[in-house]
């Protein structure tokens, strides 16, 4: 069996560091919405009915952040893809698991739930920690898109930096974090642009065609803040960073 560090599953933000603060300001609960978001959003996006953020702790997967999973909430490690997803490089990808089941695991789940299809890419923390897996099922076989790939890999990139943010405001000598809303900003800024691209996208004939495009410029927008965020935690303790719009720019 595999067995991880103890410190690759976040632990729980002291209630003495829960700030009463704007909606992105509460990444130190694991309930944060912006995670919930981007699997409804990954889901809609690459039409696909599943969508979850599972998160690995010792030899348990749990399905934290999910839309349209009916299965268990938590499973042996062994009992699910997210095993081997989390040992990959690149997604992992099974096209119809009627025809092709995966023989490493216990299916037993996978075939109550009738599941078909599964793409899914590991979340790291910066210092290389599995933090869980992002990833879209379906229930019918399935092929999918370079454009599906793409938003995977943004998505992920976006939601590893968001754990690590986590952890970084759960620490007591971080607490400046909490008060620096430019990269809070950052992130509602972000995601409302994502929300008007992913309702714009294909809701027109003439969207149809610029659908592949737009969801490339989706996830540039998550890897842009990704990547704003990841620059906003290597700053000196202390420091101010540029704005949002300066760092874009």
């Amino acid at each position: 069996m595999i067995s991880f560090p103890p410190d690759s599953f976040p632990t729980n933000l002291p209630a003495s560091s829960i700030y009463p603060t704007p909606k992105y300001l509460q990444l130190g609960n694991l309930q944060e919405p912006v995670f919930d978001e981007l699997v409804v959003l990954l889901a809609k996006l690459c039409r696909v009915p599943i969508a979850f953020i599972s998160l690995i702790k010792a030899e348990t997967v749990w399905f934290k952040h999910t839309i349209g999973w009916t299965g268990a909430e938590r499973l042996p490690l062994d009992h699910t893809l997210c095993s081997l997803a989390m040992l990959q490089q690149t997604p992992t990808f099974f096209p119809d698991l009627l025809l092709e089941p995966c023989e490493q695991i216990n299916s037993t789940e996978i075939e109550a739930l009738g599941l078909r299809f599964y793409l899914g890419i590991p979340l790291r923390t910066r210092q290389g920690n599995m933090v869980g897996v992002l990833a879209i099922l379906d229930q019918q076989p399935r092929q999918p898109k370079v454009a599906d790939y793409t938003l995977l890999e943004g998505f992920a990139s976006l939601a590893s930096v968001l754990f690590d943010l986590y952890r970084a405001v759960a620490q007591p000598t971080h607490t400046s974090l909490l008060e620096n809303h430019q990269v809070y900003e950052a992130i509602s800024q972000t995601m409302r642009c994502i929300h008007r691209l992913t309702e714009r996208g294909g809701s027109t004939p003439s969207l149809k065609a610029s659908a592949a495009a737009e969801r490339e410029v989706i996830a540039l927008e998550a890897h842009k803040l990704a990547y704003f965020i990841r620059h906003y935690l290597t700053l000196p303790y202390g420091s101010s960073p540029p704005s949002y719009e300066a760092f874009r720019s």
